[in-house]
């Protein structure tokens, strides 16, 4: 069976969606690790340096909470591109991707009220990108789950 457009661009974004989630949980374990190196090291680091005790516990505390994050989203971003794939194979089964895509598609617009608020040029951008991103697969889910019911 030939597959659509619409399943050829899904696929392409559920490979992309995998291939971040898989960078993303790498930059976690590292921001993690880097930030229980700063816990660690804590003692050494206000010795050494200008850096208070209080502020290393933050800086730490920073890169562990982020890397905690990103693995979290690297996870979702993985799961996500599986079941957009599962989609693709068999558009019957395209609602728990539509479900996750749906609720990304929620907090990116959260996340551009936030960027929007901060005056975080970097920060909208991306999160208007990922709005856009999130939009154009909601989109293609819905048109391939309109094939499933026509």
């Amino acid at each position: 069976m030939e597959r659509t457009k619409e399943q050829k661009a899904l696929n392409v974004f559920a490979i992309l969606q995998i291939i971040g989630g898989i960078l993303g949980i790498i930059i976690g374990i590292l921001s993690f690790a880097f930030g229980g190196a700063i816990f660690e090291n804590a003692a050494k680091l206000v010795e050494e340096t200008a850096v208070t005790a209080e502020a290393a516990d933050k800086i730490g505390s920073v890169f562990t909470g982020t890397g905690i994050a990103s693995i979290i989203n690297g996870v979702v971003h993985m799961i996500t591109g599986f079941l957009i794939r599962k989609a693709v194979k068999d558009p019957s089964k395209y609602k728990p991707a539509f479900i996750l895509v749906a609720i990304s598609f929620v907090l990116s617009i959260v996340g551009l009220i936030s960027a929007i608020i901060t005056k975080d040029a970097q920060l909208i951008l991306n999160s208007v990108f990922a709005l856009v991103l999130d939009g154009l697969v909601c989109y293609l889910l819905n048109k391939i789950k309109n094939t499933v019911t026509a």
